[in-house]
This record gives C-alpha cells, sequence and structure tokens, in this order.
C-alpha cells in the first residue's frame, strides 16, 4: 500500500474528466421549460373552452328555432334534432299572469318577441326596467300529426311559476300569486303525449332574486333523447361532485391520521379538505336543484362557498409560496369580508334591487382582485424557486384563462359540462391536489432520509469507535520506534564499522517489515470524509476491490456532516454493491473529491455487471422496482438543499457506472491532495 502526494494541478487532472460531466457543465433553461408549461397550459385551457363554447353550449345547438311565437317541427327535424334549446321569440306579456283561459276568444298581444337566457329578465333588453314584478311566457310549437312522446325540461326559473301545457296546469313552483307570493326554484322535466300541436304558457313572478322569469333556455325533444341528455349531465356532475367528496374526506382523515408526531404542521391538508368542499358547493347546484327544490337561500351557499374557495386558495398560495405577509393578509381580509357581507346579504329583507346590484359587483370585482392577487403571488413565487410554484402557476393560468373566454363569449350556458369558470376552478383544485399529493410523498420521503441519515451517523460513530483505538495503537507504536531509534543506530554504528554488510542488510530487512508496515493513517484532514472513505477503504479490501483515491478538500467545509456523510455513504455503498456482483479480478472502485471555487464536486467511478434500470432519464432502485432507492433520494434532497446538481448514469461504451456531486457552498483554501491506491 503506498501513500503519493502529486501537485495540485495532476490532481484536477485526474478528477477533472468526471468533474467536467457534471450537471454545471450540462445547464438546463428553467425559463424555457417554465414558458413552455404555461404556454401550452394556456393553448390547453383555450382550447378546451373553444370547443365547449362551440360543442356543448345551449346557444350553437344547431336545429330550428321558433319565428314571431311559433316553432314548426317536422318528423324529419326531430330526427336530426332530437334536442332543441328553445332560445327565440318567445311571446312575453309583462306585469300580468295570465291562464290559458286568457288565450281562447280575445288572446291579448304580446309585449315583444323576446330572446331567452343571458340573464334578460323581464327587464329584456332596456336596463332602466326593473326586473321585479310578473310575466308570462307563451310559445307555440307546430308537431307532427303522429302521436308520439315528448320531454320538455325547465332549468330554474326565477322564481315562482306556473306551467301549462296545452292549457292544463302540470306544474307549479312557489307561489307567483303577487298576494301570496312565494319564492321557489329547481329543475324539473314534464314528458307527455303530442301530436299536431302544443302550448306552452308560463306564468312567472319574482320579486326576491338578482335575476327574474325565464333567463336559461329550456330543453324541447323526442323523450329518450331529452331524458338521455338529462342523465349524462347529471351522472357526469355527481360523479365530480363524488370524486372531491372523497379526496375532502381523505385530506381531513390524513391530517387527522398523521397530525400526532408531525415535527411541523401547517395546516395544508386541512386547507384542502375544505376547499374539496367548498368545490362541492359551488358545482352541486344542478344535481340539487334536479332532485330537489329549494327557496333563494340555496343562492347564498352558492356564494358564501364560492368566496370560501377563492380564500382557501390563497391561504393555500401563500402557504406554498411564501409571498408576502402585508399582501396575503389584505387579500384574506377582503375574502372574510365579502364571505360575511353574503351571510348578511341572506339575512336582510329580499327585493331591494340597487341592494343586491351592489351585492353582484362586489361579488364580481373580489374575483377578480383574487385572481390578481394569486397570478402575482405565483409569480413571486416562480422567481423564488418555491417548490411546486410552476404547477400552481399552470393552475392559476387555467383559471385566468377561465374568466378571460367568461369576457370574451358571453353567449354561453353549457349543456352538460360546466361554467367556464367551474372548469377552471375543477381545474385549479384538482392541480391543488397533485400538489398536496407531492407534498404529502415529500415528507414521507423526508421521514425516511431522517431514518437514513441518523442510520449514517450511527455508522460514523461505530467507525468512530473502531478507529480509535487503532489509531492509539499506531501513536504508541511511533514513540516506541521512535524511543528505540537510538539503539538501532548505534547497532547500525558498529556494523557498519565492522563491515558486515550481510548482517546490516539481514537487520534492515527486519527493521523494516516489524517498523515500516504502516498504511495510511489519513485520506485527508477533514474528519468527516476521512472517517466515510476510512471506513470503505477497509470494505473494500475485505471485498478484494481495488481502490483509488484523490481528495483535495480543506479541513472544514460549510455543510453539515451528516448531509456530507449521506452524500458519499449512499454512493460508496452503492458502488460497493455493485462491485460486489462482478468476480474479484473485476471489481475496482474510483473516488475524486475536489472543491474549488466554492463548490465540492464528489465522482465515483465503479466498474458493475451492466444491469441498471434506466427510465426517462432517471435511475430506479434494482431493489424495489419503479421506484428511487432510498439512498438515492437522500442524496438528491442534500444536492438540491446545497443548490447543487447529480448525475447517476452508466457509460454508454464500458461497464461502467457513474455517479457525480455537485455542491455549493464556501470554504477556506483548499489543503493539499491525498492519493490512495490500494
Amino acid at each position: 500500500m503506498t501513500v503519493l502526494q502529486p501537485s495540485p494541478r495532476d490532481a484536477e487532472k485526474a478528477c477533472g474528466d468526471a468533474v467536467n460531466r457534471s450537471i454545471l457543465q450540462k445547464p438546463h433553461s428553467e425559463i424555457t421549460r417554465l414558458a413552455v408549461l404555461l404556454t401550452v397550459t394556456a393553448l390547453a385551457s383555450s382550447c378546451l373552452f373553444l370547443l365547449c363554447y362551440r360543442y356543448d353550449s345551449k346557444y350553437t345547438v344547431p336545429g330550428p328555432q321558433p319565428v314571431q311565437g311559433v316553432l314548426h317541427l317536422s318528423g324529419e327535424d326531430l330526427q336530426r334534432s332530437p334536442v332543441l334549446f328553445l332560445l327565440n321569440d318567445w311571446e312575453i306579456y309583462r306585469d300580468t299572469l295570465l291562464a290559458p283561459a286568457d288565450f281562447a276568444h280575445n288572446p291579448p298581444t304580446p309585449d315583444e318577441f323576446t330572446f331567452i337566457g343571458q340573464y334578460k329578465g323581464f327587464e329584456g333588453g332596456d336596463r332602466s326596467r326593473s326586473p321585479h314584478g310578473s310575466a308570462t311566457y307563451r310559445l307555440r310549437i307546430a308537431l307532427p300529426p303522429e302521436m308520439d312522446s315528448y320531454t320538455l325540461e325547465l332549468p330554474e326559473i326565477y322564481s315562482a311559476y306556473t306551467l301549462y301545457l296545452n292549457g292544463r296546469q302540470l306544474v307549479q313552483m312557489g307561489d307567483p300569486n303577487p298576494a301570496s307570493y312565494r319564492a321557489q326554484t329547481g329543475n324539473r322535466s314534464v314528458s307527455l303525449q303530442a301530436a299536431d300541436s302544443l302550448e306552452i304558457l308560463l306564468a312567472v313572478s319574482d320579486y326576491s332574486y338578482l335575476y327574474s322569469g325565464l333567463i336559461y333556455p329550456p330543453a324541447f325533444g323526442l323523450s329518450p333523447s331529452v331524458t338521455g341528455y338529462l342523465n349524462v349531465r347529471l351522472v357526469l356532475r355527481t360523479a365530480v361532485i363524488a370524486i372531491a367528496l372523497c379526496i375532502g374526506l381523505l385530506s381531513l382523515c390524513i391530517r387527522a391520521l398523521t397530525r400526532k408526531g408531525r415535527v411541523e404542521d401547517n395546516g395544508l391538508l386541512l386547507l384542502y379538505g375544505l376547499l374539496c368542499f367548498c368545490l362541492v358547493g359551488v358545482i352541486c347546484y344542478p344535481v340539487v336543484k334536479t332532485l330537489s327544490s329549494s327557496g333563494i337561500w340555496w343562492y347564498t351557499v352558492e356564494n358564501i362557498c364560492r368566496c370560501v374557495l377563492i380564500l382557501l386558495v390563497i391561504l393555500i398560495q401563500h402557504r406554498i409560496s411564501g409571498f408576502g405577509r402585508r399582501a396575503t393578509t389584505a387579500a384574506v381580509l377582503l375574502g372574510l369580508f365579502v364571505c360575511c357581507f353574503c351571510a348578511i346579504v341572506s339575512l336582510l329583507p329580499s327585493g331591494n334591487l340597487l341592494f343586491m346590484l351592489t351585492f353582484s359587483r362586489i361579488l364580481r370585482l373580489y374575483t377578480y382582485v383574487s385572481v390578481a392577487f394569486l397570478t402575482a403571488s405565483a409569480a413571486y413565487a416562480l422567481f423564488r424557486g418555491t417548490i411546486h410554484s410552476p404547477l400552481m402557476m399552470a393552475g392559476i393560468v387555467a383559471f385566468d384563462c377561465a374568466l378571460l373566454w367568461e369576457r370574451l363569449l358571453p353567449v354561453y350556458e353549457p349543456i352538460v359540462t360546466g361554467w367556464f369558470r367551474e372548469i377552471g376552478g375543477c381545474a385549479l383544485v384538482g392541480i391543488i391536489g397533485v400538489i398536496m399529493a407531492g407534498e404529502v410523498a415529500r415528507q414521507y420521503r423526508m421521514k425516511r432520509m431522517l431514518e437514513e441519515q441518523m442510520d449514517t451517523a450511527t455508522r460514523m460513530m461505530a467507525v468512530q469507535r473502531e478507529y480509535y483505538p487503532q489509531l492509539l495503537e499506531k501513536e504508541q507504536q511511533i514513540k516506541t520506534v521512535q524511543h528505540d531509534m537510538r539503539y538501532h543506530l548505534s547497532l547500525l554504528r558498529q556494523l557498519v564499522a565492522e563491515g558486515n554488510l550481510e548482517s546490516l542488510a539481514q537487520y534492515l530487512d527486519e527493521f523494516q517489515g516489524r517498523h515500516l508496515q504502516t498504511g495510511a493513517i489519513s485520506f485527508c484532514n477533514h474528519y468527516a470524509v476521512d472517517m466515510i472513505l476510512r471506513l470503505y477503504a477497509g470494505t473494500a479490501e475485505r471485498k478484494q476491490i481495488d481502490l483509488s483515491v484523490t481528495v483535495q478538500i480543506p479541513p472544514r467545509l460549510d455543510i453539515e456532516q451528516v448531509d456530507l456523510c449521506v452524500v458519499l455513504g449512499n454512493l460508496l455503498e452503492n458502488a460497493v454493491e455493485a462491485c460486489e456482483k462482478l468476480p474479484p479480478d473485476q471489481r475496482w472502485l474510483k473516488i475524486g473529491i475536489l472543491y474549488k471555487r466554492s463548490r465540492l464536486s464528489i465522482v465515483v467511478d465503479n466498474s458493475y455487471d451492466g444491469a441498471v434500470h434506466l427510465s426517462q432519464g432517471r435511475l430506479y432502485s434494482r431493489k424495489r422496482k419503479h421506484s428511487m432507492g432510498i439512498g438515492l433520494l437522500s442524496v438528491e434532497a442534500v444536492t438540491t438543499r446545497y443548490g447543487g446538481r447529480c448525475y447517476f448514469y452508466p457509460d454508454p461504451r464500458e461497464p461502467i457506472f457513474h455517479s457525480e456531486i455537485s455542491l455549493v457552498l464556501s470554504s477556506e483554501d483548499a489543503e493539499p491532495i491525498h492519493t490512495h491506491n490500494q
């Protein structure tokens, strides 16, 4: 065993080739990848909204429409368009509630033919007219002469109405009579057998809500088609609600089960569980309104859930990004004010139009201010490099696109999917769920890495206990040799004086064999690194592994000793395990450790049997398929914490495996290099 001390230039050349392969020489354009992610998110979201607008909007469905209060339908029309949304030219009679008898002999003249949709209530296009009051809607449909089954689907009509079909009263929601007015809303469908003609008459009153009358277009068509459309919408909404509820309950259960024993609990799981429940409150109205009827109070619940949902997203974003406390506090206070305002509105007397319009504008302003805040905080998180911030930014971009297209495409009402902001909100909540799942997985990995660090620290203690007696023994041997040196010198002088060269040579051989067979006492002056290298040098000697070590580091480095031992220990342990799979004459291991310009580079090259699990540029454990080993995860975590990079890859030309680590540190000037070959 020999110890060499070459010049620093020789040492740099020894590890230079491997260091040049490191991540520092392979820069990745984070800005480009982020720009691509956000651009793809914006384009994908916009394409989704445009597809919904084109193929899932009640206003773009092809088919015949009423003209001057009459819809003519033939058998061919019903075959081509089995579901029609009745949009155009409804007769409207304002400020009166009419019954079929009023059209029997001397029918009144309609005030106008109105378009149904886009929140046009009793006031129509005249903003100076109050939406409150009463009105009657009338539409006549000319049907084929053959008797057939038809279904009329009535969405929410604000806020009480009576439905007459062919002169018969079939549905009543609430009480539209002004003297005994009672608000009630819900989705209803009516099926009937009809031929030749059908008259639809709706007597509607509203004195309690912001909107009034027939503002969502009814659906009409053959019963199987209309029923199928309603079932698809109901099943889709129910599935989304069930998923959100399950994820919310799972988050709260994980929070409850993992709360004890956690070092730090910032409530992210609790916030996300509540976020899922609020999402359910926002999107469940089609199911609620289909399965039951309710008064105006349900809209208060929906508005509160929408405001609380935005507030929870702000809080989660703050926990993830660490955005400024003052700005976050202001946004949270605004959200609390709006939530309380929503609750107070439900307690006040209904019907004050100015107050309700003010409330609607406050909700709209709060939404856009909150989205602006979320966008700014996500951009701030990206600037700081906060973990998960690109995903969060992608979710916020999707929600921003939803609000943008909601303004650019105002004439839209979904058939089976949802409003743009509902789709954007679901996307944002889903992305936050992915982030939360990653956070839970990260905490699990951190727990495993802490266990790994404890194991490394335990091994260091074992090395120290094993090495310290040896060090004392070596020190005692040196003292003994120094003490006995004068006797050896006297004997040597006597043999030289006598000219007894044969005895002199024999004595020198014995002296060298007994007192000069010493191994390298130290690989370097850094205590922790020296301990780890000594441990694995002994392991390599026992396992017949040819070892070469080149070290140039100062006695002190700006890194925790446990972190350094985690990195070096895991790399060497993996390398030794790989060498063991080869015959003894093919086992070799090279270690290069270099500190230069505040960067610590660790390069480990070793022979291996050529079997390695690589997928999409990532190395997977041979013990645990489809997952990285805990040791390499610990190395990656330490490398990330110190602003460095790591590479693990096989040589494409020969069975050599390379492990390269680069850490950004600051320390004193390096000590001389020690090169050890075993």
